[in-house]
């Protein structure tokens, strides 16, 4: 088997980059972290804290907007999109943002 890249650790950066790799490189790629479950900031927040920047800056959007691992295609495969639309939230819950890095 030939990899493309071997990662250490699972948080947001090797996410960004094992969907990178995974949608445009074509070979595997293997990320090792010490847990199990992917957890973000795991007890640091509040439940109603928000994030501190655009959602566009999510794992992939910046450098390919077109990806299946977009915030956005997140909440259409959650039939959460018009929700979110129609409330014109100003900001997303970090616990949503959680949710997005763990669905990907």
């Amino acid at each position: 088997m030939e990899l493309s890249c071997v990662g250490i650790g699972a948080g947001p950066s090797n996410l960004s980059l094992a969907c990178q790799i995974h949608e445009q490189v074509g070979k595997g790629a293997v990320f090792l972290d010490r847990q199990v479950d992917f957890r973000w900031h795991p007890g640091i927040a509040f439940d109603s804290s928000e994030l501190q920047v655009s959602h566009f800056k999510d794992l992939v959007t910046l450098v390919n907007p077109r990806s299946a691992y977009t915030f956005v295609n997140f909440l259409h495969e959650n039939g959460r999109l018009y929700h979110f639309l129609n409330a014109q939230f100003e900001a997303v819950l970090r616990v949503e943002f959680e949710q997005y890095l763990n669905w990907v």
